[in-house]
């Protein structure tokens, strides 16, 4: 089963983070992960975006 998550600052509540994570936790080796930010000129300096990036690839997953 594909699961989703979509919020409004990526995972930049610790909150949002952690109960991502907990989801994901069993297998994150096989799972792929996107960071779709707005269609704003200055996205790639959008510190949410940033900040959802790192984390992600700081666990393992594809991006």
């Amino acid at each position: 089963m594909l699961k989703i998550l979509l919020t409004s600052n990526g995972l930049y509540i610790n909150e949002i983070k952690q109960q991502f994570f907990q989801l994901i936790a069993y297998e994150v080796v096989r799972k792929k992960a996107t960071v779709i930010t707005t269609a704003s000129p200055q996205k790639q300096n959008n510190k949410f975006a940033i900040k959802a990036r790192e984390n992600l690839l700081g666990k393992g997953l594809k991006l």
